[in-house]
């Protein structure tokens, strides 16, 4: 199975994606540039530029890794699910692609649930370190 077009329709979306996201963000920044000068009478009264030019999402530092352990386990149930539908083939069940498959379902299996499993200890210890402070 080739998948250089699925590879290539993923890439011409991120940049697309990439440009859009650029451009607005340059727009939000002047946006608030603006805002800071109007308000303050001057450009350079209690200005961060750090934090406009490079904003940082809370939500993504926290969530970094419940994402990629949903990313993980969806992609291995689904290729598991491959091998499944599969295994009624009798003529690909012994095939090189099908037993790399399978090792690579379980692997991505695996690995997102190491970092779902991750996540909620990381969790429940945030909660007893609020609790106990």
């Amino acid at each position: 199975m080739d998948l250089t077009p699925i590879f290539i329709t993923g890439i011409v979306f991120i940049t697309v994606y990439r440009i859009f996201e650029l451009f607005v963000r340059r727009r939000e920044r002047l946006a608030i540039i603006d805002k800071i000068g109007q308000d303050n009478g001057s450009l350079h009264a209690n200005l961060d530029l750090n934090k406009i030019l490079y904003p940082t999402s809370v939500s993504d530092s926290r969530y970094t890794s419940l994402k990629w352990g949903c990313l993980a386990l969806g992609l291995g149930a689904g290729l598991f699910c491959y091998v499944l539908i599969a295994i009624n083939q009798p003529s690909i069940l012994n095939s090189w692609s099908m037993k790399s498959t399978l090792s690579g379902s379980l692997t991505l299996l695996g690995g997102g649930l190491g970092l779902i499993i991750a996540f909620i200890v990381e969790t429940l210890l945030n909660k007893s370190n609020r609790n106990e402070e």
